[in-house]
């Protein structure tokens, strides 16, 4: 039966992708599509051959599937999808021009969408870590934050954050993870002064902080639902029994026992 083959293969290929043997993948989706049953089907098996295509950073292939699945009009509700994956294949490729046309294409033909959303995200990065255009950044995320309330979003530069972090441990700076600004103490050369006085003005100022810090405190107190607690001997002191105050910090589930955070412990 044409069916059973046809989901067989596709089901080996997703194994083989697994495996990370995608190159075997890519030939077992082939196959499927081969005995596929119906349109649907061709859709699903050759979908994900481009997404293999572009694990393995062959790029112009993947496209070239994903342009013919742009045509096929029984799938025309997974149209969003392809020009999504054809803007990343641009994006990972490095053509940045072609990956924004594409993204804003999106944005156009698909408003409201999951992948809309997603081509905001990546045109603000694009903006942000390749092209080092803050307004224009700030403009997608907010546009993102803007029309999808529902999702957690917060924009992250872990390249400020180290350099701040470098800073301070070298004595050149105080800086709290998570702060908007920082105090100079120590001596800084003119290329220091330059690139700190850059992430005050185009990252602390614009955002309020790195998004560092405030990426890990909503992933760890609202999305999993984690508390701190400090176990101490000495509850008036708040000490351990070598009189160090608040010498540990334990992250436990909302609602956690005295028992669970001994067997933490």
């Amino acid at each position: 039966d044409k069916a059973i083959r046809a989901q067989a293969y596709y089901e080996l290929g997703e194994s083989y992708y697994q495996m990370k043997n995608y190159e075997k993948a890519i030939e077992s989706f082939k196959k499927a599509k081969k005995y596929s049953p119906d349109e649907k089907f061709d859709f699903k098996t050759m979908f994900q051959a481009g997404l293999t295509y572009e694990k393995i950073e062959k790029y112009d292939e993947a496209i070239k599937i994903f342009t013919r699945l742009l045509g096929d009009v029984a799938n025309e509700e997974n149209w969003p999808a392809c020009r999504l994956e054809i803007a990343h294949c641009y994006r990972l490729g490095r053509d940045f021009e072609e990956a924004k046309a594409w993204y804003q294409d999106l944005i156009e033909r698909h408003p409201k969408t999951i992948e809309a959303s997603d081509a905001y995200y990546y045109l603000g990065k694009i903006y942000l870590d390749v092209e080092g255009e803050y307004e224009f950044a700030k403009e997608n995320f907010d546009k993102l934050k803007e029309e999808f309330p529902e999702k957690i979003f917060i924009p992250c530069s872990a390249e400020a954050e180290l350099t701040l972090r470098k800073a301070a441990k070298a004595g050149l700076i105080e800086y709290t993870p998570g702060a908007k600004e920082f105090s100079v103490k120590g001596t800084l050369d003119e290329k220091q002064k330059h690139a700190l006085k850059f992430i005050q003005e185009h990252v602390l100022d614009a955002w309020g902080s790195t998004g560092v810090q405030q990426a890990i405190n909503k992933t760890a107190f609202e999305l999993l639902g984690l508390m701190v607690v400090y176990p101490v001997e000495d509850a008036n002191k708040l000490a351990s029994g070598k009189g160090h105050v608040l010498p540990d910090a334990y992250l436990l589930k909302k609602g956690s026992t005295a028992i669970d955070l001994a067997a933490a412990v």
